[in-house]
């Protein structure tokens, strides 16, 4: 069992995908990573006593991440799902977060970016309001990409 809190990365772009999990364990972070929709559920059944964040592309392949972050929120609902996608339009982010999402960040987004959102989102300062809203991060003019 993990001592340290676990992420689950779910990004369809292997490269991406083994970046973002080695950024967070160079970070202290216990990251795994999936590139599907079936196998991101299956970490998170495997992991829920562990699990403290999860990011999500909307984009896997022909699947949706949306998909995920709405089974999170309705069976997990005290687990902060992060949407890290290169999707920018308002109609995206807005049902990310309807859906139940904490945050969104666009790609690109700095290695600081995605760790403070992490972050946020493990000690609680990214939770949603009740209204329902929540921090949207374009990230840009920021160092290391990803």
């Amino acid at each position: 069992m993990a001592t340290e809190p676990v992420v689950l990365v779910v990004e369809d772009d292997d490269a991406l995908r083994s970046a973002l999990t080695r950024l967070m364990s160079h970070d202290g972070l216990c990251a795994i990573g999936a590139g599907t929709l079936e196998d991101a559920r299956e970490e998170v059944t495997s992991h829920a006593p562990t699990l403290k964040a999860v990011i999500v592309d909307l984009g896997l392949g022909t699947e949706s991440g949306l998909d995920l972050v709405r089974e999170v929120h309705v069976g997990h609902p005290e687990l902060p799902v992060l949407v890290f996608s290169a999707e920018t339009d308002s109609l995206a982010c807005s049902e990310s977060i309807a859906l139940g999402a904490c945050e969104v960040l666009t790609k690109p987004a700095s290695a600081h970016a995605i760790l403070a959102a992490v972050r946020r989102a493990i000690g609680g300062g990214a939770q949603r309001t009740a209204g329902g809203r929540a921090r949207t991060h374009p990230s840009r003019g920021e160092s290391r990409a990803f």
